[in-house]
């Protein structure tokens, strides 16, 4: 065999280079490459979330302020629309009702049919207070006076009568209406209403009944208490015919 040209021998070398180029780019550089697109596209997925960022601050703060804005709507709502009376203190809370009843449920009923455009003309005196502390039920709910509504006669036109009721959240207690019965014609309505009025209450806590004594092994064999078995018994047990005591006979 002769002798290889020198420029076949270049062009071999310069295949070989060529496909260890075409094979390092395809196993080693492409590889790279994806990665670094797909770390590009990671980069710009945070830069969205780092973008967003000042606006989720911002709704956050907006939401915190709004819940805020709720707790002090209801901590208003509670003040307005019960006393504070607790069971656990029961002078307190007969101290509490005392008020309620001679001074703040009068005024409270009168200035709410005032501003709804009536007029109450029987039926706003309240008895006295209870001398001894009320039972609170378990829901916590305490309907007053003395468990009982307010049975109205009022007068105004018609429309204040519809207002009133429409606008009942606006009374300062939890208040309930029950049938109404209208009479008259014109611009002045008479009415009767049964108001039932409700205060927010805190039940005492119930004492738990102390726990039965366990009973010792030398109780265990030992009969019943009662009376000592007749002159006929033999010393049995309540089932037993000559058991102690009277029979019903």
């Amino acid at each position: 065999m002769g002798k290889i040209p020198t420029p076949a021998i270049i062009a071999i070398v310069a295949v070989l280079l060529i496909g260890l180029s075409v094979a390092a780019a395809y196993f080693l550089v492409k590889p790279k490459q994806e990665q670094l697109t797909q770390l590009r596209e990671e980069l710009e997925a945070e830069k969205q979330v780092v973008a967003q960022r000042p606006q989720a601050e911002r709704e956050k703060t907006e939401v915190d302020e709004r819940w805020l804005q709720a707790q002090e709507e209801l901590a208003a709502l509670r003040e307005r629309k019960s006393i504070r009376i607790s069971m656990n203190m029961p002078l307190l809370a007969m101290t509490a009702l005392w008020y309620e009843y001679r001074d703040d449920l009068p005024k409270a009923v009168e200035n709410y049919f005032a501003t709804q455009g009536v007029t109450i003309t029987e039926g706003a005196s309240i008895s006295g207070p209870p001398l001894t502390p009320p039972t609170v039920p378990s829901t916590g709910f305490l309907q007053v006076p003395n468990n009982s509504p307010l049975n109205l006669r009022v007068v105004g036109p018609l429309a204040a009568i519809e207002r009133l009721y429409r606008n009942l959240s606006q009374l300062p207690r939890i208040a309930t209406i029950g049938s109404l019965a209208l009479s008259g014609s014109g611009e002045e309505i008479s009415a009767t209403i049964p108001l039932s009025l409700y205060i927010l209450v805190e039940g005492a806590e119930s004492a738990s009944p102390p726990p039965a004594p366990a009973a010792s092994p030398d109780d265990m064999g030992a009969p019943p208490p009662g009376p000592p078995p007749g002159p006929g018994g033999g010393g049995g047990g309540p089932d037993e015919g000559g058991g102690g005591g009277d029979s019903d006979e």
